[in-house]
């Protein structure tokens, strides 16, 4: 993001723009970026794909290369139907993980379960280690219960980031059903 845009964004502090170190402003934009990008994320959860895809283009401008955003942006056309969009967009996404993970989606929602099957494949072989609950969202938007139960249980162990999301992903929705989705929420201390 250019000093100037970044500048322009932090007015609203009313500050003499000597006294704001460019190192702050630096690493407020990289702030905001976020900020944008998990406000577009949570209206993807919502449902309210409109809003979310003019909020994750808001992060882009601000970012071209902001990692994350067209992995969402790849769900949502999933979302609504489009898989062949959501396959172009995850083309663009920045992380190699991202990439594997929208790749799995978009194939499994094109019917093309070879290539979703490559797709994880690699994911697994690459990143087993750090995407166990990308993972599992692969495998729960599949329908393959049990893998994905697998795989969460391994983010558990592993302490993957994602998991406090698990209720709010739609990607999710599948299992909600399940009795282990119950219980891995109450083993998370998360409400039931």
């Amino acid at each position: 993001m250019a000093l100037a845009e970044i500048r322009r964004r932090v007015d609203f502090l009313s500050l003499p723009e000597e006294w704001i170190p460019t190192g702050f402003i630096l690493g407020l934009g990289a702030r905001i970026v976020t900020i944008v990008y998990r406000l577009g994320y949570l209206l993807y959860a919502a449902g309210r794909y409109d809003k979310a895809r003019a909020t994750l283009q808001e992060a882009l401008n601000l970012d071209p290369q902001a990692t994350y955003v067209h992995l969402t942006l790849d769900k949502i056309r999933i979302a609504e139907g489009s898989p062949q969009q959501a396959l172009a967009e995850i083309e663009k996404e920045p992380s190699e993980w991202g990439q594997f993970t929208g790749q799995a989606l978009a194939y499994h929602a094109l019917g093309r379960e070879q290539d979703s099957n490559a797709a994880l494949a690699r994911l697994i072989a690459k990143y087993r280690t750090y995407a166990a609950y990308q993972i599992a969202q692969v495998y729960a938007y599949r329908g393959e219960s049990d893998k994905s139960f697998e795989w969460l249980e391994r983010a558990y162990q592993q302490r993957d980031p994602g998991l406090p999301e698990l209720k709010s992903n739609p990607l999710f929705k599948n299992l909600r059903h399940d009795p282990r989705y119950t219980e891995l929420l109450k083993k998370m201390r998360l409400p039931t």
